[in-house]
């Protein structure tokens, strides 16, 4: 089974599936896939849904590209943490 991509309504998180796996992108490479509290709820009603299904099992959590920047940071509550890598992978 093979899905394109397809992007939330701020396109800040795209969704995938093949093969039941779920690939979800973040897609802010403006700020290096900074997560806002909006976005984590995204990904958090994403996992919540492939979660409650049986289509999905494996998750793939990755972000847009990233190349020419710089910088990134997590921001939530005020709080800022720089980040070295782009990109999370979670196998479990």
């Amino acid at each position: 089974m093979t899905a394109e991509a397809t992007p939330t309504t701020a396109t800040q998180l795209l969704r995938s599936v093949s093969d039941g796996v779920l690939t979800l992108t973040l897609n802010r490479p403006e700020v290096l896939n900074a997560i806002t509290p909006g976005l984590l709820d995204e990904v958090t009603g994403a996992l919540v849904e492939a979660a409650s299904g049986r289509t999905v099992r494996a998750v793939i959590i990755t972000g847009a590209s990233v190349f020419g920047r710089s910088r990134s940071s997590v921001s939530m509550s005020g709080m800022s943490v720089p980040m070295a890598h782009p990109a999370i992978s979670i196998a479990v």
